[in-house]
């Protein structure tokens, strides 16, 4: 802010050197399965177009295109489905910085001409930018939840599959990062015990939304996701301050759990596939702890082969 300009350079390389390489390993490990006969007849047969628009990163408009139904038992579902978050997200990063570079400017030129009579300090101009630009952000938090709202009404999935119908919830992380810049932490003013309490409460909607939520839910759209990002925002704001919140998040398990969360996705789905009831002969909570065992695992040893050797 201080420079007016952003290094887009710098911020897309640390992006893609934390989220390709793992992601396009995964994408050649799903295809050396199909090569070997794991994948059904249909997952095959949607396994090229679908490899495309996941190393794009595009999947989401993929299934869009196509017309698919998330989440439908219909058919057996594409071992790659899950990419369409991380195209939502990668997108996001795509766009953000470019989005952000443009309003700064046009605020700093703005301000520049408005606020120099006035002999502020270019601390003050730094402040005053800094407001506008969350109001900005603010404003597309809206106008992002409008259109999620709008486009439930007629396709609930194309509300939860697009980028424009999810960035209010990524948004509201860069409102959050504006406000905190601009006032200071976001609870500091609440005491300690407050914080946590807080923190405790919108930890537990959180968990509520989880269990409860599906894709069709009404309710979900846009109010149940905004909710999931504002909940997000209370504890990541607690994080910023010592006490309760940080002591168990700071828990060794939670803590490695974290380092490895980003595989853990990757992996989990195309492991959910494979490892099934027919496969395994398992069901019910066994069934879902060796997935889960399967996934952490598999989660550790990307991240120590792969994903730290290409970021470090």
């Amino acid at each position: 802010l201080a420079r007016g300009s952003i290094d887009l350079r710098r911020f897309w390389s640390r992006r893609f050197r934390r989220l390709l390489p793992a992601s396009w390993t995964l994408v050649a490990a799903v295809v050396a399965v199909g090569l070997v006969g794991l994948w059904t007849d249909g997952q095959l047969r949607s396994l090229g177009g679908d490899v495309v628009f996941a190393v794009a990163e595009l999947f989401n408009w993929h299934l869009i295109a196509e017309g698919a139904s998330y989440g439908s038992s219909a058919s057996a579902p594409s071992p790659l489905q899950h990419f369409w978050s991380l195209a939502v997200e990668q997108q996001f990063y795509l766009l953000l910085p470019l989005l952000l570079l443009a309003v700064v400017a046009v605020l700093l030129r703005w301000g520049a001409k408005a606020e120099a009579p006035a002999g502020r300090t270019a601390r003050h101009h730094r402040m005053a930018v800094l407001r506008r630009l969350g109001l900005v952000l603010l404003a597309l938090v809206v106008a992002s939840a409008a259109a999620n709202w709008w486009w439930a009404q007629s396709s609930v999935d194309r509300a939860y599959l697009g980028t424009d119908t999810r960035a209010a919830e990524m948004l509201v992380g860069a409102v959050l990062a504006v406000v905190t810049l601009r006032f200071g932490p976001v609870l500091a003013r609440f005491g300690r015990g407050m914080r946590t309490l807080l923190a405790g409460g919108a930890a537990s909607v959180l968990a509520v939304l989880v269990v409860s939520a599906s894709v069709d839910a009404g309710w979900l759209y846009p109010w149940g996701l905004l909710a999931t990002s504002l909940c997000t925002a209370v504890v990541l704001s607690a994080c910023l301050h010592p006490g309760g919140t940080t002591r168990f998040l700071s828990l060794r398990p939670l803590v490695a759990l974290g380092v490895i969360s980003y595989g853990v996705y990757l992996v989990h789905w195309p492991v959910f596939l494979l490892i099934d009831e027919r496969s395994s002969g398992l069901g019910g909570p066994v069934l879902f702890a060796v997935r889960a065992v399967v996934s952490v695992a598999l989660a550790a040893v990307s991240f120590s082969l792969l994903e730290r050797p290409v970021r470090t």
